[in-house]
Protein backbone atom coordinates (compact mmCIF):
# COMPACT_ATOMS: atom_id res chain seq x y z
CA UNK A 1 0.00 0.00 0.00
CA UNK A 2 1.36 3.24 -0.89
CA UNK A 3 -0.34 5.58 1.22
CA UNK A 4 1.14 5.32 5.23
CA UNK A 5 -0.98 7.71 7.11
CA UNK A 6 -4.80 9.40 5.93
CA UNK A 7 -5.08 11.98 8.22
CA UNK A 8 -2.84 14.67 9.87
CA UNK A 9 -3.36 13.18 13.04
CA UNK A 10 -1.91 10.21 12.16
CA UNK A 11 0.58 11.93 10.25
CA UNK A 12 1.63 13.75 13.85
CA UNK A 13 1.65 11.15 15.87
CA UNK A 14 3.78 9.28 13.12
CA UNK A 15 6.65 11.38 12.31
CA UNK A 16 6.69 12.40 16.07
CA UNK A 17 7.60 8.46 17.10
CA UNK A 18 9.69 8.08 14.06
CA UNK A 19 12.08 11.58 15.61
CA UNK A 20 11.48 9.86 19.29
CA UNK A 21 12.98 6.74 17.84
CA UNK A 22 16.57 8.48 16.65
CA UNK A 23 16.56 10.03 20.10
CA UNK A 24 14.56 13.55 19.16
CA UNK A 25 13.10 15.21 22.24
CA UNK A 26 10.49 17.46 21.91
CA UNK A 27 10.82 21.37 21.65
CA UNK A 28 8.26 23.65 22.72
CA UNK A 29 8.38 27.75 21.80
CA UNK A 30 5.86 30.29 22.64
CA UNK A 31 3.36 31.49 19.94
CA UNK A 32 4.61 35.13 19.69
CA UNK A 33 8.49 36.36 19.08
CA UNK A 34 10.05 39.94 19.22
CA UNK A 35 9.33 41.40 15.37
CA UNK A 36 13.61 42.56 15.55
CA UNK A 37 13.77 38.52 15.58
CA UNK A 38 12.17 38.02 11.98
CA UNK A 39 12.98 41.76 10.94
CA UNK A 40 16.89 41.04 11.04
CA UNK A 41 16.48 37.75 9.25
CA UNK A 42 13.92 38.66 6.99
CA UNK A 43 15.56 36.11 4.23
CA UNK A 44 15.71 33.05 6.00
CA UNK A 45 12.06 33.54 5.93
CA UNK A 46 9.36 31.74 3.95
CA UNK A 47 7.81 34.83 3.06
CA UNK A 48 8.47 38.02 4.66
CA UNK A 49 4.61 38.97 5.74
CA UNK A 50 4.59 38.84 9.22
CA UNK A 51 1.56 39.17 11.24
CA UNK A 52 2.86 42.03 14.34
CA UNK A 53 0.94 43.48 17.31
CA UNK A 54 1.55 45.83 19.91
CA UNK A 55 2.24 44.11 23.53
CA UNK A 56 1.16 45.96 27.18
CA UNK A 57 5.03 46.96 27.74
CA UNK A 58 5.17 48.59 24.43
CA UNK A 59 7.56 45.91 22.65
CA UNK A 60 6.46 45.12 19.00
CA UNK A 61 5.58 41.33 18.63
CA UNK A 62 5.09 38.79 15.95
CA UNK A 63 3.30 35.44 15.56
CA UNK A 64 6.20 33.17 14.82
CA UNK A 65 6.33 32.88 11.09
CA UNK A 66 9.09 30.12 11.40
CA UNK A 67 10.37 28.04 14.27
CA UNK A 68 13.96 27.70 13.32
CA UNK A 69 14.82 31.31 14.37
CA UNK A 70 13.16 30.77 17.84
CA UNK A 71 15.41 26.95 18.21
CA UNK A 72 18.76 28.76 17.53
CA UNK A 73 17.97 31.77 19.59
CA UNK A 74 17.17 30.05 22.29
CA UNK A 75 19.86 26.75 21.95
CA UNK A 76 23.39 26.96 23.59
CA UNK A 77 26.12 25.44 21.76
CA UNK A 78 27.64 25.01 25.15
CA UNK A 79 25.17 21.92 25.86
CA UNK A 80 26.69 19.48 23.39
CA UNK A 81 24.97 18.21 20.38
CA UNK A 82 21.18 19.16 20.72
CA UNK A 83 18.40 16.65 18.57
CA UNK A 84 15.24 18.07 18.55
CA UNK A 85 11.92 17.97 16.64
CA UNK A 86 9.19 19.94 17.05
CA UNK A 87 5.05 20.63 15.72
CA UNK A 88 4.10 24.02 15.97
CA UNK A 89 1.54 25.95 14.11
CA UNK A 90 3.27 29.21 12.32
CA UNK A 91 1.25 32.25 10.56
CA UNK A 92 2.21 33.47 7.67
CA UNK A 93 0.78 33.55 4.18
CA UNK A 94 -0.71 30.44 2.27
CA UNK A 95 1.03 29.56 -1.00
CA UNK A 96 -2.15 28.60 -2.17
CA UNK A 97 -4.45 31.24 -1.19
CA UNK A 98 -2.05 34.08 -0.37
CA UNK A 99 -3.78 35.08 2.71
CA UNK A 100 -2.60 34.78 5.92
CA UNK A 101 -2.66 31.09 7.64
CA UNK A 102 -2.53 29.30 11.00
CA UNK A 103 -0.13 26.42 9.81
CA UNK A 104 0.87 23.45 11.05
CA UNK A 105 4.80 22.48 10.37
CA UNK A 106 6.81 19.68 12.06
CA UNK A 107 10.83 19.06 11.77
CA UNK A 108 13.95 18.81 13.19
CA UNK A 109 17.09 20.31 14.08
CA UNK A 110 20.49 18.79 14.66
CA UNK A 111 22.47 21.25 16.30
CA UNK A 112 26.22 21.81 18.22
CA UNK A 113 29.07 20.14 17.14
CA UNK A 114 28.00 18.31 13.84
CA UNK A 115 29.99 15.72 12.10
CA UNK A 116 29.28 13.09 8.74
CA UNK A 117 26.78 10.71 10.36
CA UNK A 118 24.62 14.00 12.06
CA UNK A 119 24.26 14.92 8.20
CA UNK A 120 23.23 11.40 7.02
CA UNK A 121 20.82 10.94 10.03
CA UNK A 122 18.88 14.10 9.75
CA UNK A 123 18.69 13.47 5.17
CA UNK A 124 17.79 9.81 6.17
CA UNK A 125 14.74 11.03 8.67
CA UNK A 126 14.18 13.50 5.64
CA UNK A 127 13.45 10.37 3.84
CA UNK A 128 12.14 8.52 5.94
CA UNK A 129 9.19 11.41 7.13
CA UNK A 130 8.51 11.62 3.49
CA UNK A 131 7.65 7.78 3.01
CA UNK A 132 5.42 7.58 6.07
CA UNK A 133 3.30 10.11 3.66
CA UNK A 134 3.76 8.68 0.84
CA UNK A 135 6.20 5.75 -0.70
CA UNK A 136 6.50 7.42 -4.04
CA UNK A 137 8.43 10.35 -3.00
CA UNK A 138 12.27 12.18 -4.06
CA UNK A 139 14.59 14.16 -2.47
CA UNK A 140 16.45 17.07 -4.16
CA UNK A 141 19.39 17.40 -2.93
CA UNK A 142 22.57 19.88 -2.88
CA UNK A 143 25.80 21.39 -1.30
CA UNK A 144 26.04 24.75 -1.94
CA UNK A 145 29.60 25.13 -2.31
CA UNK A 146 29.45 24.37 -6.00
CA UNK A 147 27.62 27.27 -6.37
CA UNK A 148 29.07 29.90 -3.59
CA UNK A 149 32.79 28.42 -4.97
CA UNK A 150 32.27 29.29 -8.61
CA UNK A 151 30.38 32.81 -7.83
CA UNK A 152 33.58 33.18 -5.52
CA UNK A 153 36.07 33.14 -8.62
CA UNK A 154 33.93 35.35 -10.74
CA UNK A 155 34.87 38.05 -7.68
CA UNK A 156 31.26 39.74 -7.96
CA UNK A 157 29.66 42.05 -5.09
CA UNK A 158 27.30 39.87 -3.30
CA UNK A 159 24.17 41.19 -4.62
CA UNK A 160 25.38 40.21 -8.17
CA UNK A 161 26.00 37.32 -6.85
CA UNK A 162 22.70 37.12 -5.06
CA UNK A 163 21.32 37.73 -8.70
CA UNK A 164 22.82 34.84 -10.20
CA UNK A 165 22.13 32.34 -7.45
CA UNK A 166 18.83 32.97 -7.93
CA UNK A 167 18.83 32.32 -11.71
CA UNK A 168 20.35 28.74 -10.75
CA UNK A 169 17.59 28.03 -8.03
CA UNK A 170 15.14 28.73 -11.40
CA UNK A 171 17.20 26.60 -13.62
CA UNK A 172 17.35 29.59 -15.88
CA UNK A 173 20.22 29.30 -17.79
CA UNK A 174 19.37 31.62 -20.17
CA UNK A 175 19.41 34.36 -17.55
CA UNK A 176 22.61 32.96 -15.90
CA UNK A 177 24.63 33.59 -19.36
CA UNK A 178 22.98 37.29 -19.82
CA UNK A 179 24.13 38.48 -16.19
CA UNK A 180 27.60 36.75 -16.44
CA UNK A 181 28.16 38.65 -19.61
CA UNK A 182 26.86 41.90 -18.30
CA UNK A 183 29.12 41.45 -15.25
CA UNK A 184 32.45 40.56 -16.93
CA UNK A 185 32.44 36.49 -15.94
CA UNK A 186 34.75 34.37 -18.30
CA UNK A 187 32.97 32.25 -20.74
CA UNK A 188 34.50 29.02 -18.69
CA UNK A 189 33.20 29.91 -15.51
CA UNK A 190 29.70 30.99 -17.08
CA UNK A 191 29.59 27.44 -18.84
CA UNK A 192 30.48 25.83 -15.50
CA UNK A 193 27.41 27.63 -13.78
CA UNK A 194 25.08 26.57 -16.65
CA UNK A 195 26.30 23.03 -16.34
CA UNK A 196 25.53 23.29 -12.64
CA UNK A 197 22.14 24.62 -12.68
CA UNK A 198 21.14 22.07 -15.62
CA UNK A 199 22.23 18.89 -13.30
CA UNK A 200 19.01 16.47 -12.45
CA UNK A 201 20.26 13.25 -12.14
CA UNK A 202 20.60 10.21 -9.77
CA UNK A 203 23.92 10.09 -7.86
CA UNK A 204 25.83 7.53 -10.01
CA UNK A 205 25.81 9.66 -13.11
CA UNK A 206 25.93 13.22 -11.15
CA UNK A 207 29.26 12.77 -9.72
CA UNK A 208 31.03 12.36 -13.14
CA UNK A 209 29.41 15.69 -14.35
CA UNK A 210 30.46 17.32 -10.49
CA UNK A 211 33.97 16.18 -11.30
CA UNK A 212 34.32 18.85 -14.27
CA UNK A 213 33.31 21.76 -11.70
CA UNK A 214 35.53 20.30 -9.13
CA UNK A 215 37.55 23.80 -8.86
CA UNK A 216 39.67 24.05 -5.40
CA UNK A 217 39.56 22.50 -2.23
CA UNK A 218 36.10 23.37 -1.09
CA UNK A 219 34.48 21.57 -3.95
CA UNK A 220 36.88 18.68 -3.06
CA UNK A 221 35.55 18.82 -0.07
CA UNK A 222 32.07 19.09 -1.12
CA UNK A 223 32.43 16.34 -3.59
CA UNK A 224 33.78 14.12 -0.83
CA UNK A 225 30.96 14.95 1.50
CA UNK A 226 28.29 14.01 -1.07
CA UNK A 227 30.28 10.04 -1.53
CA UNK A 228 30.49 10.03 1.98
CA UNK A 229 26.89 10.65 2.22
CA UNK A 230 25.63 8.39 -0.31
CA UNK A 231 27.79 5.51 1.18
CA UNK A 232 26.31 5.99 4.27
CA UNK A 233 22.53 6.09 2.81
CA UNK A 234 22.93 3.48 0.52
CA UNK A 235 22.35 0.88 3.47
CA UNK A 236 18.45 1.98 3.43
CA UNK A 237 17.25 1.94 -0.06
CA UNK A 238 16.98 5.66 0.51
CA UNK A 239 19.43 6.56 -2.66
CA UNK A 240 16.90 5.19 -5.14
CA UNK A 241 15.07 8.02 -3.97
CA UNK A 242 17.67 10.66 -3.85
CA UNK A 243 18.25 13.04 -7.44
CA UNK A 244 21.30 15.57 -7.41
CA UNK A 245 19.75 18.94 -8.05
CA UNK A 246 21.91 21.98 -7.53
CA UNK A 247 18.93 24.73 -8.43
CA UNK A 248 18.57 23.78 -4.67
CA UNK A 249 20.39 26.39 -2.93
CA UNK A 250 19.13 29.25 0.01
CA UNK A 251 20.85 32.67 0.91
CA UNK A 252 24.77 31.92 1.70
CA UNK A 253 24.64 34.63 4.71
CA UNK A 254 22.54 31.67 6.00
CA UNK A 255 23.11 28.60 4.43
CA UNK A 256 26.18 26.10 3.76
CA UNK A 257 26.76 22.59 3.00
CA UNK A 258 23.85 20.34 2.54
CA UNK A 259 20.52 21.85 0.81
CA UNK A 260 17.51 19.32 0.23
CA UNK A 261 14.15 19.57 -0.97
CA UNK A 262 11.27 16.83 -0.44
CA UNK A 263 8.17 15.93 -2.93
CA UNK A 264 5.85 13.36 -2.38
CA UNK A 265 3.48 12.06 -5.18
CA UNK A 266 0.25 13.80 -5.69
CA UNK A 267 1.31 17.16 -4.45
CA UNK A 268 2.64 19.80 -7.16
CA UNK A 269 5.08 21.38 -4.74
CA UNK A 270 7.78 20.81 -2.30
CA UNK A 271 6.41 19.29 1.41
CA UNK A 272 9.88 19.16 2.55
CA UNK A 273 12.44 21.53 2.91
CA UNK A 274 15.94 21.58 4.73
CA UNK A 275 19.58 22.23 4.75
CA UNK A 276 22.83 22.85 6.89
CA UNK A 277 22.54 26.11 8.35
CA UNK A 278 25.77 27.07 10.76
CA UNK A 279 25.97 30.51 9.22
CA UNK A 280 23.21 31.66 10.76
CA UNK A 281 24.14 30.13 13.69
CA UNK A 282 27.47 32.67 13.91
CA UNK A 283 24.64 35.70 13.00
CA UNK A 284 23.44 34.68 15.81
CA UNK A 285 27.19 34.73 17.54
CA UNK A 286 27.24 30.73 18.19
CA UNK A 287 29.98 29.33 17.20
CA UNK A 288 28.52 25.49 16.21
CA UNK A 289 26.90 23.52 13.39
CA UNK A 290 23.12 23.06 12.73
CA UNK A 291 21.06 21.05 10.21
CA UNK A 292 17.69 20.30 10.07
CA UNK A 293 14.48 20.48 7.94
CA UNK A 294 10.72 21.24 8.13
CA UNK A 295 7.73 19.87 6.74
CA UNK A 296 4.88 22.15 5.48
CA UNK A 297 1.82 20.50 6.58
CA UNK A 298 -0.60 23.38 4.22
CA UNK A 299 1.36 21.53 0.98
CA UNK A 300 -0.18 18.01 2.59
CA UNK A 301 -3.83 19.77 3.54
CA UNK A 302 -5.79 18.58 0.45
CA UNK A 303 -4.08 15.49 0.11
CA UNK A 304 -4.64 14.27 3.67
CA UNK A 305 -7.99 15.60 3.39
CA UNK A 306 -8.75 13.53 0.52
CA UNK A 307 -7.02 10.33 2.02
CA UNK A 308 -8.72 10.37 5.40
CA UNK A 309 -12.67 10.61 3.76
CA UNK A 310 -11.70 8.28 0.14
CA UNK A 311 -10.21 5.34 1.91
CA UNK A 312 -11.50 2.54 4.26
CA UNK A 313 -11.16 -1.14 4.34
CA UNK A 314 -14.75 -1.63 4.74
CA UNK A 315 -17.92 -0.50 3.50
CA UNK A 316 -20.97 -1.52 5.61
CA UNK A 317 -24.68 -1.20 3.96
CA UNK A 318 -27.36 -0.65 6.28
CA UNK A 319 -31.22 0.20 5.59
CA UNK A 320 -34.06 0.57 7.97
CA UNK A 321 -34.65 -2.92 7.85
CA UNK A 322 -31.39 -3.90 9.03
CA UNK A 323 -30.42 -5.49 12.43
CA UNK A 324 -28.85 -3.11 14.86
CA UNK A 325 -27.29 -5.56 17.19
CA UNK A 326 -25.61 -6.85 14.24
CA UNK A 327 -24.57 -3.65 12.34
CA UNK A 328 -23.10 -2.51 16.09
CA UNK A 329 -21.36 -6.24 16.51
CA UNK A 330 -19.48 -5.89 13.36
CA UNK A 331 -18.26 -2.76 12.70
CA UNK A 332 -16.65 -3.34 16.68
CA UNK A 333 -15.48 -6.27 14.92
CA UNK A 334 -13.58 -4.80 12.09
CA UNK A 335 -12.56 -2.10 14.26
CA UNK A 336 -10.95 -4.22 16.57
CA UNK A 337 -9.03 -5.82 13.54
CA UNK A 338 -6.96 -2.90 13.01
CA UNK A 339 -9.28 -1.97 10.14
CA UNK A 340 -10.81 1.58 8.65
CA UNK A 341 -15.10 1.02 9.06
CA UNK A 342 -17.49 3.05 7.83
CA UNK A 343 -21.08 2.33 7.82
CA UNK A 344 -23.74 3.95 5.55
CA UNK A 345 -26.83 3.51 3.95
CA UNK A 346 -25.93 4.42 0.91
CA UNK A 347 -22.30 4.68 -0.60
CA UNK A 348 -20.98 8.04 -0.86
CA UNK A 349 -19.58 9.96 -4.29
CA UNK A 350 -15.66 9.16 -4.08
CA UNK A 351 -14.94 6.47 -1.22
CA UNK A 352 -13.00 4.17 -1.88
CA UNK A 353 -13.40 0.56 -0.36
CA UNK A 354 -11.51 -2.65 -0.40
CA UNK A 355 -14.49 -4.85 0.99
CA UNK A 356 -18.50 -4.69 0.73
CA UNK A 357 -21.11 -5.88 3.10
CA UNK A 358 -24.61 -5.71 2.67
CA UNK A 359 -27.02 -5.82 5.70
CA UNK A 360 -29.98 -4.41 4.49
CA UNK A 361 -31.93 -4.51 0.83
CA UNK A 362 -29.67 -1.97 -0.98
CA UNK A 363 -28.52 -2.88 -4.42
CA UNK A 364 -25.77 -0.49 -4.54
CA UNK A 365 -22.41 -1.42 -5.68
Amino acid sequence: MRNKVTTEESALIALKRLYSSYGYTSFKMSRFEEYDLYANNKNFLISDNVITFTDTNGKLMALKPDVTLSIVKNTSPEAGLQKLYYSENVYRVAAKTHEYKEIMQVGLESIGKLDAYSCAEVITLAAKSLELLDEDYVIDLSHMSFATQLLSEANLHHSKKAQIMEYIGEKNTHMINSACKENGVSEELTEMLIHLAAIYATPDKAFSELELLNINDETAKALMELRQLMAALSSSGITEHIRFDFSVISDDRYYNGFTFAGYIHGVPRKVLSGGRYDNLMRRFKKDCGAIGFAIYFDALEQLLADKEFNEVDTLILYDGDSNIAELCAKVNEIVAGGKKVSAMRDIPKGLKYKNMIDLGGNKNG
